[in-house]
């Protein structure tokens, strides 16, 4: 029955969706890969919101219901049935009655399984599409054939393109600097590799009395060069969405110092890469929202070049990865073997990484707890000042609750990390 219902709440939200993209017609960008999502949408958004009037996707609402949530400007009200009742009504007097509607939407575009890009680009047809990394051995593979299917779904954002439109690439992914595309669109590349549009160089860390507050990067658009400061997170893979967000910019042919200063005070968003106090001096880089291989050697390769007396990870499972996931969780344990001083995860799914860290290292760099919690309590005994400690794990890991706990001020965990909200909390 509860199946049922969702299934019509969100039948009607989607025709409403729909009448409202054909009544008001504002342009759309819509963002899809395995990594940098949400990252990528509000960096887009930020820069957008110099120049336009601007509506992007809450959080990382980017299902099926998600999607029509934004084009209606609606909250998301989890298991209220009188709260969807309203979220309808709210959404039919969008469509009755002129309202101020943005001029532009940014849409974070999610494939947990097969078909679900290609059923949304047939009513949604962005303006912009962009693609960020997809690498590998992408995130829900387990829901597909394998790699190569879910490459070709994230592409069938493509397919939806209007003719005209604009196609932004992450170039340093190696399926989509091959990728062959549309002759009727212009495309528009982004990363570190030589031969894209937008090009990122020399990274440092950013420090304030010793610590590590972001980085300093290096921008090439054209044959100009702009220095950027992002605050507050680390790793070059937040250096990516930034990109994303330079070449929206530069391919609508607005103000690249404006679009600069925008992502310099957009808001950061929780669990991607944070850098948080900790207690007892010590750092922490909350990457608790997500996981995949393509995101967890990213976020080890930060952790072994950061400044730090020891280096300690604590690890959560990589979800949905089915045939793929022994494989590349052991891949994991020989990363972080060589990157931490000692090694923490989380949960029984975690234990393919712990034992290739007990292999190679001996028992006494890795130890292994049933939950993040327990992991917490063990390491707030043995944190030191000085000490870096990245989290990180996929969304069913719950690794926001490990930081909960080591947080230097908890009181602010409700604004600094992720899945605070009361339905979160009770599960």
């Amino acid at each position: 029955m509860k199946n049922t219902l969702k299934k019509i709440v969100i039948a009607i939200l989607t025709w409403e969706a729909k009448l409202v993209l054909k009544k008001y017609k504002p342009k759309i960008v819509a963002i899809t890969g395995t990594a940098g999502k949400t990252s990528t949408k509000d960096a887009v958004g930020s820069v957008l919101e110099g120049f336009v009037f601007v509506r992007k996707t809450e959080k990382s609402y980017n299902s099926d219901i998600g999607v029509p949530l934004t084009i209606l400007g609606l909250p998301n009200k989890w298991g209220s049935l009188l709260g969807w009742m309203s979220n309808i009504f709210e959404g039919l007097m969008t469509v009755l009655y002129t309202m101020k509607y943005p001029e532009w939407l940014v849409l974070e575009v999610g494939a947990d399984h097969p078909g679900d890009i290609q059923k949304l680009m047939e009513w949604v047809h962005p303006d912009v599409a962009i693609i960020t990394a997809i690498g590998d051995v992408p995130v829900h593979v387990e829901f597909y054939a394998g790699p190569d299917d879910v490459f070709k779904e994230k592409c069938k954002l493509i397919d939806g393109l209007k003719k005209g439109g604009i196609l932004i690439l992450n170039h340093d992914d190696e399926r989509l600097k091959k990728l062959t595309v549309r002759k009727d669109v212009q495309v528009f590349t982004y990363g570190f590799s030589r031969g894209s549009n937008i090009t990122a160089s020399n990274i440092e860390f950013a420090e304030v009395d010793g610590s590590v507050t972001g980085m300093m990067t290096k921008i090439k658009i054209d044959k100009n060069v702009f220095p950027l400061r992002v605050h507050g997170v680390v790793g070059a893979q937040q250096i990516y969405p930034c990109l994303a967000g330079i070449s929206v910019a530069k391919a609508l042919q607005k103000n690249t110092l404006v679009a600069l200063q925008a992502l310099e005070k957009r808001a950061l968003v929780p669990g991607r890469m944070r850098i948080l106090e900790g207690i007892r001096n010590m750092t922490i880089i909350d990457d608790s929202y997500n996981a995949s291989p393509l995101a967890m050697s990213a976020a080890l390769e930060t952790l072994k070049d950061m400044p730090a007396k020891r280096r300690i990870a604590l690890l959560g499972h990589m979800a949905e990865l089915g045939v793929y996931s022994e494989k590349e969780h052991a891949k994991v344990g020989e990363m972080v073997s060589d990157v931490a001083d000692l090694v923490l995860t989380s949960g029984s799914l975690a234990e393919g990484i712990a034992d290739v860290v007990r292999r190679r290292k001996g028992t006494g760099a890795v130890v292994s707890f049933s939950g993040p919690e327990n992991a917490a309590q063990y390491i707030a005994t043995k944190v030191k000042p000085g000490d870096v400690i990245l989290v990180k794990g996929s969304q069913s890991a719950r690794m926001e609750k490990a930081i909960k706990l080591l947080l230097n001020r908890p009181e602010e965990a409700e604004k600094l990390l992720v899945r605070q909200e009361d339905e979160w909390r009770k599960r």
